[in-house]
């Protein structure tokens, strides 16, 4: 039986794509001296709240929030003209709770179209961060994929990532902002893809579960 630090209200365990890609990452973002999952158990075992001193997701939050609504008041004429020209379907956050087998996982597709047959999934980033969304290690659109599929039954016909090309480094005291245009990052999706998609699923949440049920264990003891 699976069992999972978040729960949905009816007390189905729950995880997201963030949760089974920070899991098994070789190294934390936060914590980069240990390795991913050390970093997961210590947020959703132990609660532990991560700030976003860098700025780096509530930028994001910010161009995509201007991508959706159009509006880009909050950047410089040149920001703006580069965020004008991200190409974007009519449906932003789609909120999908799919069934797996002991668990739902939650996800909140970034673009749309209406019957979900294609979607995007914003990124920011510099020319070398970006990188990783061409290794075939990043599989969130496969995730998601997979996702569209137990809900409406068709596979996607196009998946693609599109990079805002951001500038600055927090680290040297810059300030983040739009650097120049964007990038499409493509993946073609197949069905071999969906069913190695679904076996990491399972086996990471199996995993976290065997976790999760030490910790509970040596909670009740301590």
């Amino acid at each position: 039986m699976i069992d999972l630090p978040k729960k949905d209200k009816k007390g189905t365990p729950m995880t997201s794509y963030s949760q089974c890609s920070m899991f098994n990452k070789d190294k934390g973002f936060n914590i980069q001296s240990c390795e991913g999952k050390y970093e997961y158990i210590q947020r959703y075992f132990l609660g532990k709240q991560f700030p976003d001193t860098m700025g780096w997701a509530a930028f994001g939050n910010k161009v995509e929030d201007a991508i959706e609504k159009q509006d880009f008041s909050k950047f410089t004429k040149e920001e703006a003209e580069v965020l004008k020209k991200v190409p974007h379907h009519p449906v932003f956050q789609k909120e999908l709770i799919v069934p797996f087998d002991g668990f739902n996982l939650r996800m909140f597709i970034d673009n749309a179209t209406e019957d979900l047959s294609d979607f995007v999934d914003f990124k920011t980033g510099s020319e070398n961060s970006i990188k990783q969304y061409y290794d075939k290690s990043y599989n969130q659109l496969e995730v998601y994929a997979l996702g569209i599929k137990k809900v409406t039954g068709k596979l996607p016909k196009t998946s693609k990532v599109i990079a805002i090309m951001r500038e600055g480094n927090p680290f040297r005291g810059e300030s983040l902002k739009v650097g120049k245009g964007h990038r499409f990052i493509d993946r073609k999706i197949k069905l071999d893809d969906i069913k190695r998609t679904e076996e990491w699923i399972y086996e990471t949440v199996e995993e976290i579960s065997k976790y999760y049920k030490v910790f509970k264990q040596i909670q009740q003891v301590t």
